[in-house]
């Protein structure tokens, strides 16, 4: 069984985010990626669950964000990138530097190019909002 791991500081409580976690059944409401889901065994302490249909290609892409962009001006929050979007920012790169893994609260400012990971179609989405 393939396992997932990854870091990120989130502005939700250990217990929001567990209880968003364990609530595999309803991950096709708010993953994009995400077509069916099935929990088979259900413990006190975990979960055995699959997500048939849900394997996908991901792609990195730099995206610019030209001065009239309706992203230029917000943070990656109130962009809503993760959830409009479903993509993932890997990095921000503008002329004062790169950061790696920017966090919700980065303001993304028109001439940055920002380095995203997610499916083809999400890729273009961002790509379209970028213009």
């Amino acid at each position: 069984m393939r396992k997932v791991s990854r870091s990120a500081l989130v502005p939700y409580t250990a217990a929001q985010m567990f209880a968003l976690v364990k609530d595999v059944e309803n991950y096709p409401a708010f993953l994009p990626w995400c077509n069916d889901a099935e929990v088979h065994i259900r413990g006190e302490d975990f979960i055995e669950a699959s997500l048939p249909g849900t394997s996908m290609e991901l792609e990195l892409a730099e995206v610019v964000v030209h001065p009239h962009s309706e992203l230029a001006g917000k943070t990656l929050a109130g962009a809503g990138v993760r959830q409009r979007y479903g993509i993932i920012i890997v990095a921000l790169k503008r002329a004062s530097g790169s950061t790696f893994n920017p966090g919700p609260d980065e303001l993304i400012e028109a001439g940055d190019t920002l380095v995203a990971l997610g499916p083809t179609q999400a890729l273009e989405r961002i790509e379209q909002a970028s213009q």
